[in-house]
């Protein structure tokens, strides 16, 4: 960033650009998002999946991620309700369709610390299970991995976005990685704003 200034300086740039310009040099930093396809190996049934699990899965998609980069899950979650006609029914959304992350599942936790993951993006209703007989597992609450991430690290979630077109696509072309962009609605007062997301590939 010294070196920014000193460019800048000599290119008689304005002061008051130089912090645009150290946002656009960190947003360059880690473009590239990557997508794991769930539904390959698992179905489009519900099936919680551990580290382990996940770790298998990425290994055999050739997906690595780094610091500061968005995890995409794909489930199939989505496709089910865009052929339910608008009626979606309650018990296959909540136990039998697409597959989620385990929140209890220790190690996976520790994972998403580590792995240094800044987003999780689910088209799933919610990136891991939701007990709907809201028996606590844990200290953590109904929805551990929501406590891990979004209470005690910061790493954002989002969930239900379409990601159908954009995974058979990478699954086609045999990548996994994009680059993907989602800003929320600019809705004054509002909470929990959709994102306008966008995939480039």
């Amino acid at each position: 960033l010294v070196r920014l200034h000193q460019i800048v300086a000599i290119a008689g740039v304005e002061q008051q650009e130089v912090a645009l310009l150290h946002l656009d040099i960190l947003c360059l930093h880690h473009i590239l998002q990557h997508l794991v396809n769930l539904v390959e190996p698992f179905g489009r049934g519900r099936t919680l999946v551990t580290n382990e699990m996940l770790q298998n899965v990425m290994k055999a998609q050739n997906v690595t991620v780094q610091k500061g980069d968005f995890l995409l899950l794909y489930t199939g979650y989505g496709d089910y309700l865009m052929q339910s006609n608008k009626s979606p029914d309650e018990e296959m959304m909540a136990h039998k369709v697409g597959s989620c992350l385990e929140g209890n599942d220790e190690p996976l936790l520790n994972w998403i610390s580590e792995s240094g993951i800044v987003a999780i993006v689910s088209d799933a209703s919610a990136v891991e299970q939701f007990d709907t007989s809201f028996q606590v597992k844990s200290d953590r609450g109904l929805m551990p991995l929501h406590d891990h991430c979004l209470f005690r690290r910061g790493i954002h979630l989002g969930e239900m976005f379409y990601l159908t077109d954009l995974a058979e696509h990478l699954w086609t072309v045999k990548r996994s990685a994009h680059l993907f962009t989602g800003p929320a609605l600019r809705l004054t007062g509002a909470a929990g704003s959709p994102a306008t997301a966008v995939a480039t590939v």
